[in-house]
């Protein structure tokens, strides 16, 4: 009998109901995929059915394939996504998780897997990064109605120079996929040249502040003098010390009283020398 392939994220919706959300990290290198799916289902023999499907060990790149009798261990040579199983109250989650080189992201198993054509461009030229699906949306719900919903986040700090996301918060651009809702594309244009335009002018408003914080506490703490007390300590500075006072009274008569005696001395000795002639 001709081995059935398996593919992530494909067969394990025939079981049961369940939803999946993609949480994707864009920066100028790398894409960091972090998928999540949801499983509302607690019987044992279904959960058992669903790790059959929801491997540990999952081919990164979408050209390696993996049959159904294959063990779920690793082989020498092939990158895995990291892989977490978590039991909730509702049922259980399945977390795929790996960063990319944005180069490599094109062969991605799970991109290749969820659209009919979804691709990732990165622009030298201009310095700019588009990632873009077509218009017929996620095509695994089209072929597997238990998968109700899915929510792709794409995360970046890079300037967003075009979208069509449903919902933008901050710098989280969001896309929703239901039943009724899925047949549209993804399309998100960066520019690697700067960071987003909210957080530069966040980043400057904080830098602002804090320089206003810095320069009220320097006011805060230079002495305030009351105008009273400046024309005080004008006043004390221009006054002279009694003792220094008297001083300058002594030195003014004692200067010449000197100068009478020097002279008397001189005509003293003047005539002095006229005798003894």
């Amino acid at each position: 009998m001709k081995a059935k392939i398996i593919i992530l994220f494909m067969f394990c919706f025939i079981l049961c109901g369940c939803s999946a959300e993609v949480n994707i990290e864009l920066d100028r290198n790398f894409i960091t995929e972090d998928t999540t799916l949801y499983v509302d289902e607690n019987d044992p023999d279904v959960i058992s059915d669903y790790r059959a499907y929801f491997r540990q060990y999952t081919p990164i790149y979408n050209d390696v394939t993996l049959t159904e009798d294959e063990p779920d261990e690793a082989v020498k040579g092939v990158t895995y996504y990291e892989y977490k199983e978590t039991k909730q109250n509702y049922g259980y989650d399945w977390n795929y998780r790996y960063k990319f080189n944005i180069d490599d992201y094109n062969y991605s198993r799970l991109l290749k897997n969820s659209f009919k054509s979804a691709y990732i461009v990165k622009d030298t030229r201009d310095d700019s990064i588009e990632f873009y699906t077509d218009s017929e949306g996620i095509t695994i719900m089209k072929r597997y109605p238990q998968l109700t919903n899915v929510k792709v986040n794409i995360k970046t700090d890079l300037l967003v120079e075009e979208t069509n996301a449903d919902s933008v918060n901050g710098n989280v651009y969001t896309w929703n996929f239901d039943r009724n809702n899925y047949q549209k594309s993804i399309y998100i244009k960066t520019s690697v040249r700067q960071k987003s335009a909210t957080t530069d002018d966040t980043t400057k408003k904080e830098d602002k502040k804090k320089e206003d914080e810095d320069d009220e506490e320097d006011e805060d703490e230079k002495p305030v003098v009351k105008p009273n007390e400046k024309k005080s300590s004008i006043n004390k500075s221009t006054e002279v010390d009694p003792e220094e006072k008297k001083k300058q009274e002594y030195i003014w008569i004692v200067i010449p009283i000197a100068i009478v005696g020097l002279l008397i001395v001189v005509m003293v000795v003047n005539k002095a020398s006229k005798f003894n002639i």
